[in-house]
């Protein structure tokens, strides 16, 4: 007679049991994919929030002070220079400005004045430090973005030619020839993660980019107020945009939708002033 050892008997799952963990399993996995493709979808969604905040905080400064925050002539009457510093008053937000401090020690920059003076008008939020040169730490120099690891720029790019050379500006340094695409560029927004407030590195999936562009302006990484960058542009499948040299048929460029990293794009876009 056979001898059934009862305790393996009673400690085996039958198949319901085990159907039941499986399919519970599978509903964990797929609560945890639909609550990450969210917290994304509301971080894209942030982009246009930020940005219209930062343009009507800009608008809001130029109303009561009538100087472009960063470059403001005379920041110092207003906050002290002991915290901020003076633009040259040109129009345009580059890495020139006057020194700060009691002792006049440590040379700022508008790149990072310009945070700091719309905090010092509380006209956004955060408390930010300037810095002498373009090297910005994101919620130090600049605000955070939604995004992780991304952080929100502001400089004056000028008018980039179809050979990729950036118009002379005494108060920036030049962006290397093919960095952005040809077009009118004036004072811009510039979102990416990095420290470099000019070479901002990518953050977003070339759909992301896309989807962005086309909410906002005209979903293409070239052309109209929002862009990426020229330099995150090549004739493959592993960049942003399928083209990466400026030349005068920029209407032939799209973004490379089949890309799926994670850091193939960053933005730009064109603030108007």
């Amino acid at each position: 007679m056979k001898l059934v050892n009862q305790s393996t008997k009673e400690q085996a799952f039958s198949l319901v049991e085990l159907a039941i963990v499986l399919v519970v399993l599978g509903l964990l996995v797929g609560g945890v994919l639909s609550g990450q493709s969210l917290i994304r979808a509301s971080e894209l969604r942030s982009v246009s929030t930020e940005y219209q905040r930062y343009t009507t905080a800009v608008g809001s400064f130029r109303d009561k002070y009538f100087a472009l925050p960063g470059d403001m002539s005379n920041a110092v009457s207003f906050w002290g220079n002991t915290i901020t510093g003076n633009g040259n008053g040109d129009g345009l937000i580059g890495n020139t400005a006057t020194a700060i401090g009691a002792a006049a020690a440590t040379t700022s920059n508008e790149i990072s004045n310009f945070w700091q003076h719309l905090a010092s008008a509380q006209l956004v939020e955060g408390s930010y430090t300037v810095v002498a040169n373009t090297t910005m730490t994101p919620g130090t120099n600049n605000p955070r973005a939604k995004i992780a690891s991304a952080g929100w720029n502001v400089a004056h790019l000028g008018t980039v030619g179809v050979n990729g050379v950036s118009s002379p500006d005494a108060n920036n340094t030049d962006p290397a020839a093919t960095t952005f695409f040809a077009g009118t560029y004036g004072n811009v927004f510039l979102l990416g993660s990095g420290t470099s407030s000019i070479l901002p590195v990518g953050i977003f999936k070339a759909e992301e980019a896309w989807n962005i562009d086309t909410k906002m302006d005209d979903g293409r990484p070239d052309q109209g107020s929002v862009t990426t960058l020229e330099s995150q542009g090549e004739d493959d499948n592993s960049r942003c945009s399928n083209l990466d040299t400026n030349t005068s048929a920029l209407a032939a460029s799209t973004y490379v939708l089949a890309n799926t990293s994670s850091s193939a794009c960053s933005m730009v876009f064109k603030t108007g002033y």
